[in-house]
């Protein structure tokens, strides 16, 4: 199947959810079968979330295709929207979401050629992983409404400074199904 990384170009997937979530899948399928994933792909609970999210975040509310971010987007989807959306249960999650990312980055510049991955890279090396882990898990950074599934079941935080501390990211399967693209079946 072609893939055309350009398509955040030449649609309004703003408008068009259905459109937006099929490039995000195809995408996610793509980074599942490469080697860059291979690399990383065993130390994660949740296969290509991190990806995913990045993708959303920095289109949805930035408005910057993939091709277009730079540091200062990469910096802002990682510190200032993350931590606002998405919560972690344990630290190592966080680990877990830096190598994600790289490895992302790294197939993102491999099977593209985009040019600005380099700079997103050197960014995502630069990183202190004990900082970003300390904003992923302030309760002070939770804000608006953000939903997470559970283990068990839906969480909705609906007030600033009410994260539920532990309340886990999805499974896999629970992403997916039995049909996830990161299961190596």
């Amino acid at each position: 199947m072609d893939f055309d990384i350009q398509t955040l170009y030449d649609a309004e997937l703003t408008q068009d959810e259905e459109q937006f979530d099929a490039f995000q899948d195809a995408l996610r399928e793509r980074f599942a079968r490469s080697p860059e994933w291979a690399d990383v792909g065993s130390k994660s609970e949740n296969p290509g979330f991190w990806a995913a999210q990045f993708v959303l975040y920095s289109y949805l509310h930035l408005g910057v295709p993939l091709a277009e971010v730079d540091a200062d987007d990469a910096d802002e989807v990682i510190y200032d929207i993350f931590p606002g959306e998405i919560t972690l249960a344990q630290p190592e999650e966080a680990k877990n979401a830096r190598s994600e990312l790289i490895a992302f980055w790294r197939f993102l510049k491999r099977e593209f050629g985009l040019e600005n991955a380099d700079t997103v890279l050197a960014y995502l090396d630069s990183m202190d992983p004990d900082e970003f882990t300390e904003a992923m898990l302030d309760p002070e950074n939770c804000a608006g409404v953000a939903t997470m599934a559970s283990r068990r079941s839906p969480v909705q935080i609906s007030a600033p400074g009410s994260c539920p501390s532990g309340t886990p990211l999805p499974l896999e399967s629970e992403l997916f199904g039995s049909n996830s693209p990161f299961s190596g079946s």
